[in-house]
């Protein structure tokens, strides 16, 4: 299928302009048709298709882990009157 470059579909068409949803699950459920639809296209000056590009980056993904991790550090601090933090040091 060949299309101008104004007609190829990306991340940007799938948002702009603004989607209209009831609510955010309907969104999701839209973008999920969107992008599940895109599996098949082949992006330009890449060999395999979109979907056999993802499948491949997925087996190199690793299970998430048994118990939720806080991807982060939670310390205490105070505001100066610039409000700048000092973390570990820092501001």
């Amino acid at each position: 299928m060949s299309r101008n470059r104004s007609e190829q579909p990306n991340f940007r068409s799938l948002l702009v302009p603004v989607p209209h949803a009831v609510s955010f699950t309907a969104l999701n459920e839209q973008l999920l048709v969107d992008c599940r639809r895109r599996l098949g296209d082949q992006l330009r000056g890449q060999r395999e298709t979109i979907g056999a590009r993802l499948a491949r980056d997925q087996a190199c993904l690793h299970d998430l882990p048994p118990t939720p991790y806080d991807a982060c550090d939670k310390q205490p601090g105070r505001v100066s009157s610039l409000s700048l933090v000092r973390y570990r040091s820092t501001d």
